[in-house]
Formats: C-alpha cells, structure tokens, sequence
C-alpha cells in the first residue's frame, strides 16, 4: 500500500523523507550518518521538512561523488621477468 505523503504535512519522518526521495529508508540513514541531509533530531527522531529536502536534492551536485574509476592508475615497480605490475592510484 502506498503512502499519501502529499497528506501528512511538512514534517516527515525518515519513512516519508524516503518516499519523497524515491530511494530506501536506510539510504535516507545512511546520508544521515555522513550529515548529508537537512533534519533535525527531536526526541531521538529524525524530522524533515519537505520544502527543505526539495531545495537541498535541487541545489546537489553529484561532482563530488565522483566514482573512484574516474582516477587513472599508473603502473610502477613494473617486475619484467615476472609480468607483474604494481598500481598507483593518481
């Protein structure tokens, strides 16, 4: 059954923040584990405000989670009688 978020008010809780999203609760956790969120802990209860979660998923930019493939690596210590090669991360 899915949730009428529209109806619940302003204020969401990590389930609705969630549905707002699209994504799991346990992402919405995660990203508040790295204070990547706009909430407020009250009562040991994560509370959003719904016009603060649009404004802050507008104003992202996804550069800073940049994917580690996007360094090139570079051979050194290169053993020849071996094949073997070490990789630095530049």
């Amino acid at each position: 059954m899915a949730v009428d978020v529209s109806r619940r008010g302003d204020i969401l809780d990590v389930r609705d923040a969630a549905y707002v999203l699209k994504v799991r609760p346990s992402a919405v956790l995660d990203a508040l584990e790295r204070d990547d969120l706009p909430a407020r802990r009250i009562s040991g209860e994560w509370r959003f405000e719904r016009e603060a979660l649009k404004n802050w998923l507008g104003e992202g930019s996804s550069a800073r989670y940049a994917p580690l493939f996007a360094y090139h690596l570079t051979p050194f210590n290169i053993e020849h009688h071996s094949n073997v090669a070490h990789w630095r991360i530049c």
